[in-house]
């Protein structure tokens, strides 16, 4: 009985302390460093060379007059970390395919990059395909904050952080986080408009992060916003995430989710 009561609070004791950022190995090579207080600081340092290929899934759900303009997007990309140059790292990106189903005149409508029968016209492709091919660089700092992008040398200068561009980063706080603290990011998101999103430390183990995603401060109340968020200690990198934003004034409803695998 005695050797049994020593395992049970040996167990309770292991397990109250799973989310103690100091209880961890040692990493030195980890992004994500644990602190002396226990907490952890958020930093985007992938080794160069490094390699993630995601799967980015966006719905949108218009309700209201347009019942029927339902859409969902999906694309596949590969990012490699090709460089760091002032402890800001160049991202290369490359399209692999895109998907797409949506609804004209109340009829669904098909697009897959790899296959030759599509449905959706030409105009609303071309925005698509002009990816498909070509050179993209991203210019991503340690905050894991998206300083600009480039196409074929056509350079766009994030000044804002725009949703489409750059869902697989949360920008992280310049402060240590522990379970329970939280930061508000603005984003701008197409035909909402400025976002503010709420992230907050949901677990810390020795290899991964939780954090979930709720509405910022001082929303909208017509504005709803939870998600979650896996990220990956050793490099910043997000591995899952889901985020749902829903806009019950202008009855528009926004899902995206993604999945990479980290090489």
């Amino acid at each position: 009985m005695k050797n049994l009561c020593l395992i049970l609070f040996t167990l309770v004791f292991v397990l109250s302390c799973k989310n103690d950022a100091n209880s961890f190995g040692d990493h030195v090579d980890y992004a994500i460093q644990s602190t002396e207080k226990g907490k952890i600081l958020l930093r985007f340092k992938p080794e160069i060379g490094s390699k993630t290929s995601t799967m980015m899934r966006f719905e949108i759900n218009p309700e209201g007059i347009l019942p029927n303009l339902d859409s969902e997007l999906i694309a596949d990309f590969n990012m490699r970390v090709a460089s760091v140059e002032d402890s800001v790292n160049i991202c290369h990106v490359d399209f692999q395919r895109f998907r797409m189903t949506t609804n004209i005149m109340g009829a669904k409508v098909k697009y897959d990059s790899q296959s030759d029968e599509n449905s959706l016209p030409a105009t609303l492709t071309s925005e698509l395909e002009k990816f498909l091919g070509k050179k993209a660089i991203m210019q991503v700092d340690t905050l894991a904050q998206v300083r600009s992008v480039k196409i074929d040398e056509e350079e766009k200068v994030e000044n804002n952080t725009n949703f489409e561009m750059d869902g697989q980063f949360i920008s992280f706080p310049v402060e240590a986080m522990g379970v329970g603290d939280s930061w508000v990011v603005n984003k701008k998101v197409s035909s909402i408009g400025d976002v503010g999103i709420k992230y907050t430390v949901d677990k810390i183990s020795d290899e991964e992060v939780v954090i979930q995603v709720d509405s910022g401060e001082n929303q909208n109340d017509a504005r709803l916003i939870k998600g979650q968020y896996l990220m990956d200690r050793k490099s910043g990198f997000i591995k899952r995430g889901d985020l749902n934003v829903k806009d019950s004034a202008k009855k528009l409803t926004i899902n995206l989710s993604l999945e990479s695998t980290i090489e």
